[in-house]
C-alpha cells in the first residue's frame, strides 16, 4: 500500500509540473539485463547470472528548461527466476546536445518460484542506479544504466536442519548489481 502511494504521489506531481514543462515524452522502453548472483555461502560459494528476458516499460517524461528530464517508468521483467512487475523514477540532466545522464530507483517485484524445501525468495527488490541515455532522434534512443542493489537482497532459500526436526530458512544467494541496455521508443 505504501509503494502504491509513492508511485501514485509520483505520477501526480509529474502530471502537475506539465504545466511547467517545455515538451511531454511518452513511449514504450525495452530494457535487456543481465542479473548477478552471488552464493557466498558454503558449500556453494559461486557467481552466476541470469540472462534476464527483456523488461518492457511504458515511460512518461517532462522536460523542464531544456536540461532537466523527470521520467516515471512501469512495466513487467519477462524471465523464469527474476521476473516481476517493476516501476523506476529516474532524473535526467542533459549534459551536451542530445546526452543526459540520469540517476535512478528502480524496484522489482519479484514473483518467486517458492517450495516446500528450497526456491526463489518472492521479494521486493529495490535498486539505485546512474546512467547515460543517448537520443538519436525525436523518437528513437539508447541508455545504458548500472543499478546496485539496496537494502535486502536474499534471492534463492533453503531450510536447512537447525537439530531436532526443527528447520530454519537460510538465503543460500542475493542478488547483484546489474548493468542495464534500452531502447526507448518516444510517441
Amino acid at each position: 500500500m505504501k509503494k502504491r502511494f509513492i508511485l501514485l504521489s509520483a505520477f501526480t506531481f509529474l502530471f502537475c509540473l506539465t504545466a511547467y514543462s517545455q515538451q511531454l515524452n511518452l513511449g514504450l522502453k525495452v530494457d535487456v539485463t543481465k542479473i548477478v548472483i552471488l552464493r557466498p555461502i558454503q558449500p556453494y560459494n559461486s557467481i552466476s547470472s541470469i540472462n534476464a528476458l527483456p523488461a518492457l516499460f511504458l515511460k512518461f517524461g517532462v522536460l523542464f528548461w531544456d536540461k532537466l528530464e523527470l521520467e516515471l517508468d512501469g512495466g513487467y521483467q519477462l524471465g523464469d527466476r527474476f521476473d516481476g512487475a517493476e516501476a523506476a523514477f529516474l532524473a535526467k540532466y542533459r549534459i551536451w546536445n542530445n546526452i543526459f545522464t540520469f540517476l535512478s530507483y528502480l524496484n522489482h517485484q519479484n514473483d518467486g518460484h517458492e517450495g516446500t524445501g528450497s526456491g526463489t525468495s518472492s521479494y521486493s527488490y529495490n535498486f539505485l542506479g546512474v546512467g547515460a541515455e543517448f537520443k538519436m532522434s525525436d523518437l528513437l534512443g539508447l541508455d545504458i544504466a548500472y543499478y546496485h542493489p539496496v537494502g535486502e537482497n536474499g534471492y534463492d532459500y533453503e531450510y536447512i536442519s537447525a537439530g531436532l526436526g526443527d528447520y530454519k530458512r537460510v538465503n543460500t544467494s542475493q542478488i547483484s548489481s546489474f548493468i542495464s541496455f534500452g531502447m526507448i521508443f518516444n510517441f
